[in-house]
């Protein structure tokens, strides 16, 4: 059975990494991006199955970037993470279509589970 396909977008590559040591094990982290616009390019080339997006990137943020990933690629799964614990942000991320939202002080521990969830 072929593994998920995961692609990280966050700005701070310390959380990146942290990310991909806690998912390689069972998943297939096939690339990063550190912005929107670069976010883009990159899911539109790898082709994943999931997507974990910071909403707070340069150039583009998570929110924008995910709508135009879900007109790019319908059937990709968002998993949308954030500092900022606004209710508002949690509408916004379902709105542009993410299929989890996450805060970044559990998403280490929340992560995996929510990927099966997709």
């Amino acid at each position: 059975m072929r593994r998920p396909r995961i692609l990280l977008a966050d700005d701070h590559q310390m959380l990146v990494d942290a990310l991909r040591s806690i998912l390689e094990p069972q998943y297939e982290v096939v690339g990063s991006a550190s912005d929107g616009r670069s976010l883009l390019k990159v899911a539109e080339k790898l082709q994943p199955d999931v997507i974990v997006i910071d909403i707070a990137m340069p150039h583009l943020n998570g929110l924008a970037a995910g709508r135009q990933l879900k007109q790019m690629m319908p059937t990709v799964k968002l998993i949308f993470m954030t500092m900022n614990e606004d209710p508002y942000l949690v509408g916004e991320a379902f709105r542009a279509g993410a299929s989890a939202f996450l805060l970044k002080q559990a998403a280490g521990f929340e992560l995996i589970d929510a990927i099966k969830k997709c």
